[in-house]
């Protein structure tokens, strides 16, 4: 059979009888400590995408407007 825990933590509940082991399971389970940093990657995630969805449809579009305002200076300041 084989084993569902991490190779590192088996000789650990070898060791301890079966209520203490699940004590401790339960624990690790129903804390949240991390779940705050796992919310914080999932914004960074999402903002990300956004910006690149943004930059991907408004590229081509945006680079004109920079292109039209470039040429505008140019002329304006006799270069």
């Amino acid at each position: 059979m084989a084993c569902r825990l991490p190779c590192a933590m088996m000789p650990l509940f070898q060791k301890l009888n079966r209520g203490m082991a699940l004590k401790i399971l339960k624990a690790w389970y129903y804390n949240s400590d991390g779940a705050t940093i796992v919310e914080y990657g999932l914004i960074v995630a999402g903002i990300s995408i956004a910006c690149l969805i943004a930059a991907f449809s408004f590229g081509d579009s945006l680079r004109n407007v920079l292109e039209v305002l470039q040429e505008t200076l140019l002329s304006v300041l006799d270069f």
